[in-house]
């Protein structure tokens, strides 16, 4: 999320997020969001075809019928090179907005890899790296009401790529404050996990709150975190 348009809070999880298809917002949320593609580096694909075009010259004075085999073998062999050459190293930059609104630690979902780094300070409270915010394999986290512009810039998780099945996981906070059952409309992609109770009236799986494939509900005074994904 680059820039907030609503008066509503536009938080990450919880009335934003993105997939493969797409960014969604919720309960009045209106904002300006950065979407990352990657990068092709087409300088490289002319001078790899430049240079190949000057081979395939040098070639010709050769005897056709081994000018024809070697062809061959050379542009098998250099596709080959440029395509493991480009997956290596291509590299990708994220930019979003981490926040820490209760003071406790909130995650920031990326499938980038790499090295984090603060942009901008947006919170009274100090964000500390190590201390208050972080990144590991799940992206961002923050921690004691810290609330800051994140860049993220390194290599997409190679399950992205395979189709794989690893973890992807989201925090969802969700309040039954007046009593009554409240539903948070989130992709919990078939799984969710009461992780903090934040109200004085329990919280329990069934009767105060419950799950399904489209968001989580809380009933009966329940106010908690949930994490939810695979």
């Amino acid at each position: 999320m680059q820039r907030q348009r609503s008066k509503s809070a536009c938080v990450q999880g919880s009335t934003w997020g993105f997939d493969q298809q797409g960014v969604w917002v919720d309960r009045g949320c209106r904002a300006d969001f950065i979407v990352n593609t990657r990068q092709v580096d087409s300088a490289w694909d002319r001078n790899k075809d430049r240079d190949h075009d000057h081979d395939r010259d040098h070639d010709g004075d050769h005897d056709r019928d081994r000018n024809h085999d070697s062809d061959g073998d050379h542009d098998r062999f250099a596709d080959r090179d440029h395509d493991r050459d480009h997956d290596r190293g291509r590299e990708e930059t994220m930019q979003l907005t981490c926040s820490s609104e209760d003071g406790g630690r909130h995650y920031c979902e990326s499938d980038i890899q790499g090295t984090a780094t603060m942009l901008r300070q947006r919170s009274s409270s100090a964000c500390r790296q190590g201390y208050s915010w972080g990144n590991d394999r799940r992206g961002i986290w923050v921690d004691h009401g810290c609330r800051a512009d994140f860049e993220l810039r390194g290599h997409r998780s190679s399950w992205m790529n395979a189709g794989g099945n690893s973890p992807i996981v989201s925090t969802l906070k969700c309040s039954s404050d007046t009593g009554s059952r409240q539903y948070c409309t989130a992709e919990t992609r078939g799984r969710a996990r009461l992780t903090r109770q934040i109200s004085e009236s329990a919280c329990r799986l069934g009767y105060s709150w419950g799950y399904d494939a489209n968001g989580v509900w809380v009933d009966h005074g329940c106010r908690a975190e949930f994490e939810i994904g695979n």
